[in-house]
């Protein structure tokens, strides 16, 4: 499925435009700095009976057009891997 049909699905079934959703998640503080992506995507599923991949698509969006900054989104911390003093 490509990106415009991802988009137009999505305004198939909600009635809006990705700017109009846009609109509606910044009035509800959805894109402030302390707001996890999370949020923003689980808001759309709730809000819109979105599934995951036309959240995410979304919310993708949201971040081309600079509503969200890439700064904001930290990536996991990784595990640190067991060495076994054996194996030196």
């Amino acid at each position: 499925m490509s990106f415009q049909s991802l988009i137009e699905t999505i305004f198939n079934q909600t009635g809006k435009t990705p700017e109009e959703i846009a609109k509606l998640a910044t009035e509800k503080g959805l894109f402030e700095p302390d707001v996890k992506p999370g949020a923003v995507v689980n808001w759309l599923k709730q809000e819109f009976t979105l599934g995951q991949g036309h959240s995410m698509a979304l919310f993708g969006l949201f971040k081309s057009m600079g509503l969200v900054k890439a700064s904001e989104i930290k990536p996991k911390p990784q595990k640190q891997k067991y060495i076994s003093r054996k194996s030196q």
